[in-house]
């Protein structure tokens, strides 16, 4: 879930952003590669989410487009832009969704994942955006959210180096975890 969520929150802030002033702007220097390209991935990324109104209104104006239809361009552009963002609407109902279930169901703070996610970086392996999604929700409701978006951040940018850091230094103000079979409390069971 975590990765799924991470593309779709591309996909909203990418092209549920930046779709409609970038083919206006293509449009207006009657910029036919731009129009195409940008109604072509539009088309592929709705098709890839099951977006079919926004698959077939992107594909009839990615057909305008290549046929340098001007008029038939402005014409689709409107229901283009109306799917689109009922799918982003619905990508932020999604995503509060999840992030209150997440914080519901937070994954616990253990050193061993900290750590893996550390040695991941050290290794510049891809695979640390993967831990430190599926580590985020842990971090959600803490006093240490924000120097977590800082780390989230820098791995997602893939600054390993940088991430490692803050991690290094987050990783000294966290709490120690109790021994294996103590509670929270760290009091020792009967």
């Amino acid at each position: 879930v975590p990765s799924l969520l991470h593309v779709l929150r591309q996909f909203r802030d990418g092209h549920g952003l930046v779709f409609a002033p970038r083919f206006l702007q293509a449009q207006a220097n009657a910029d036919w590669q731009t129009q195409v390209r940008l109604a072509h991935s539009l088309k592929g990324v709705a098709e890839t989410l099951g977006a079919q109104t926004l698959q077939l209104t992107s594909s009839m104006l990615q057909k305008a487009a290549q046929e340098h239809d001007t008029a038939q361009c402005t014409a689709c552009l409107p229901a283009v832009v109306n799917a689109l963002q009922q799918v982003v609407g619905g990508l932020a109902g999604l995503e509060r969704l999840v992030d209150s279930a997440g914080q519901a169901n937070a994954t616990k703070l253990d050193a061993a994942s900290l750590n893996n996610l550390a040695e991941l970086l050290t290794r510049r392996d891809t695979e640390a955006l993967d831990v430190a999604l599926e580590l985020t929700p842990a971090f959600s409701s803490t006093r240490h959210k924000s120097a977590w978006d800082t780390i989230f951040k820098a791995i997602e940018s893939y600054d390993f180096d940088n991430a490692k850091t803050h991690l290094t230094i987050l990783l000294a103000e966290l709490p120690a975890a109790p021994p294996p079979n103590c509670p929270e409390d760290g009091a020792h069971q009967p």
